[in-house]
């Protein structure tokens, strides 16, 4: 995650996409870029630090936009928070945990809140970081 001060403390997964192009026989720039590029997924995790999780040769990464977070600006850079995970769902970020804890949390007080008598549906607890 980034902090407020733009330093990254954590490892994060992290691509780079483009905006715009340049038209080569007028030289004039043209934006192309399409929402669908946003959840396409990522494959490639080889270059990431995993731990040990797995062998390069059979490294799968897995970019998914979180859509609990919000889309943010810093300077000239769309921030789109994201969780990076292997082919088998093991966490390669800090992020996947934080998402799977506040699940868990979910879950287990509205199981609380109805055995209290408080039926709360189909919405979630959120938890408040």
């Amino acid at each position: 995650p980034m902090a407020s001060s733009g330093v990254r403390h954590g490892q994060t997964g992290q691509v780079q996409n483009m905006m715009m192009k340049f038209n080569r026989t007028t030289n004039d720039v043209e934006f192309d870029f399409d929402g669908k590029m946003l959840i396409k997924g990522e494959t490639d995790g080889s270059s990431y630090p995993n731990g040990g999780l797995r062998a390069t040769h059979q490294a799968g990464g897995y970019l998914a936009i979180d859509t609990s977070s919000p889309i943010f600006l810093r300077g000239d850079t769309v921030f789109i928070p994201s969780a990076f995970v292997s082919y088998y769902g093991a966490a390669l970020d800090e992020k996947t945990p934080l998402l799977r804890s506040n699940m868990a949390i979910s879950k287990h007080a509205k199981r609380l809140l109805k055995h209290l008598g408080l039926d709360i549906g189909d919405k979630d607890v959120v938890s408040n970081i």
